[in-house]
């Protein structure tokens, strides 16, 4: 029993770091998440009272963006470290995500303080490898997660472009320019795409081509149908003819996409059921044997040669899902 003592002391030693690193980081990003919507309304009342044009305005949102980066917070401490910020910044925006890569940075630690709880409670893992488990909860799930969320709301966005594109030909063939076109889809349609329609139509009225407003647009949606529109406005833009025609072309091609798009996953359902199924067995099997003989499979968590045999068959899965899926994905 005395023996047993400083090991249950150590444990609930780092149990408390670990639970008070995860308050202290959660505390930062609601802060700073109260502090940022505190400073955007702020912004909103500066522009609509002091904005005389809309050159004016964009002036005073930019300045406002510097010094909001330039405020010293967690999250921005944060974000100076990471790597490719860039292109995190615009995975967020793909995913319609308000959140900033210092607290996707935030979020991963948590993420990571989880895993490392989990690893060295409930999985009775060593120090090094709960380190090692919370380390990889960490970077995976964070990822996973905003995947999953980027490949909802492109096919949110994909199921809206066709409908989109059939208005705007309707309204302009009633003789609407194409502002007030993309303002009627902004209205009239629901979801990310009237949202990001309407963002278009804001961005033109504070003075931005809107040229250059359609290709920011499509950064942001990542979607080669969006890309088509921008090219169709730029080009009628530069060499004239009718655009609605054009757009209306558009709209049934991007049918005839989506159609084959569909038509590819049904032909790949069996597919991608069986490396469901087969990839699941594992856990499955592990977790009844948990329930049926917990000592018999807790040797894999306890002994060296487990960990090892564990290491290798998350190894052999991880290859065995990815060849899984390039077989089942198809770039249309």
């Amino acid at each position: 029993m005395h023996a047993a003592t400083p090991t249950v002391w150590l444990m609930a030693l780092i149990f408390v770091a670990v639970f008070a690193v995860m308050a202290a980081l959660l505390l930062a990003v609601f802060s700073n998440g109260r502090s940022g919507k505190v400073v955007q309304e702020r912004l909103d009342k500066l522009v609509t009272a002091h904005a005389e044009s809309p050159a004016q305005a964009r002036l005073i949102q930019e300045h406002a963006k510097v010094l909001q980066r330039a405020e010293p917070s967690l999250t921005n401490l944060l974000e100076s470290l990471l790597p490719r910020r860039d292109m995190l910044k615009q995975r967020l925006v793909q995913a319609g995500l308000k959140t900033t890569p210092g607290a996707y940075a935030v979020y991963a630690l948590l993420a990571a303080c989880g895993g490392f709880v989990i690893g060295l409670t409930a999985m009775k893992l060593g120090l090094g490898l709960a380190m090692l488990f919370g380390l990889g909860s960490g970077l995976v799930i964070p990822h996973l997660i905003l995947n999953r969320k980027i490949a909802t709301r492109r096919a949110e966005l994909l199921d809206k472009v066709p409908d989109a594109l059939d208005l705007i030909v309707r309204s302009l063939k009633a003789g609407l320019p194409i502002s007030q076109s993309m303002q009627a889809v902004a209205q009239e349609l629901k979801g990310p795409l009237a949202e990001e329609f309407q963002a278009i139509v804001d961005t033109t009225r504070l003075g931005t081509d809107m040229e250059d407003a359609l290709w920011e647009a499509a950064r942001r949606i990542g979607l080669p149908d969006f890309r088509f529109f921008a090219i169709s406005i730029a080009v009628q833009r530069q060499t004239g003819g009718n655009l609605a025609e054009t757009l209306e072309n558009l709209a049934e091609i991007v049918r005839k996409r989506r159609g084959l798009h569909l038509k590819i996953r049904a032909l790949s359902s069996e597919a991608r059921a069986s490396a469901y199924i087969i990839g699941s067995l594992p856990f499955i099997m592990v977790a009844l044997l948990y329930v049926l003989n917990r000592d018999y499979i807790m040797t894999l968590f306890t002994d060296p040669r487990g960990h090892t045999l564990l290491w290798v068959a998350a190894g052999m899965l991880t290859i065995g899902a990815l060849v899984m899926r390039k077989m089942v994905r198809f770039d249309i």
